[in-house]
């Protein structure tokens, strides 16, 4: 994952992840410079905190873990004429020792109890320019 990213694209990334919201700026500015229609509101938001976000936007491509979650804008393919950027994300599987830490210590078969895995923290993302 790139390191040299500023700070300021993991708070962009942040501020998701924190509202819980796809639009990160709720409520809205009273001015009502945001023409939302909040009939809709359900359909913004983000009931669970993602493994791994995908945020394709014009800023700088980057890879970030931000809050548990992998954080990822892979750019744009092309600009303009001109080539872009994409990614590649290899997501290695868990040590088979914690692996069998887990399911040893999970109870029951089937059991719907949360694990942390750490995607993040197991993946490699490689921002390829073309």
């Amino acid at each position: 994952m790139s390191s040299n990213v500023g700070n300021r694209l993991a708070r962009l990334a942040a501020h998701l992840l924190q509202q819980q919201s796809f639009y990160p700026l709720f409520p809205p500015p009273p001015e009502g410079q945001a023409q939302l229609d909040f009939r809709h509101a359900e359909h913004w938001r983000l009931p669970v905190t993602p493994d791994v976000l995908l945020l394709p936007s014009r800023l700088a491509p980057f890879a970030k873990d931000v809050m548990g979650s992998l954080c990822l804008n892979p750019g744009a393919l092309t600009k303009a004429t001109a080539g872009g950027t994409y990614a590649l994300m290899h997501i290695h599987p868990i040590p088979e020792p914690r692996l069998n830490a887990i399911a040893g210590g999970s109870g029951a078969e089937g059991s719907e109890t949360p694990i942390a895995h750490g995607v993040a923290a197991r993946t490699h993302v490689e921002i390829v320019r073309i």
